[in-house]
């Protein structure tokens, strides 16, 4: 799971003043919205498609909230 945590909230660098002040406001210890789905996502592949449960990630994600 923290390996999947650091993937899911890793920041490219900030390459102009948007990006820095949005990389500002993204706190390293929180996940966004957007994060949040990506982990669900991410553990939901882990969890049911590498162990072959499941063959498509729709089905993977609905077994994972399931």
């Amino acid at each position: 799971m923290d390996t999947l945590f650091k993937a899911a909230n890793y920041e490219d660098k900030a390459t102009d003043k948007e990006a820095a002040l949005v990389n500002s406001l993204n706190d390293d210890t929180a996940l966004t919205r957007f994060e949040f789905v990506e982990i669900c996502v991410r553990v939901a592949d882990a969890k049911f498609i590498k162990s072959a449960q499941s063959e498509t990630l729709a089905d993977a994600i609905e077994a994972l909230f399931e």
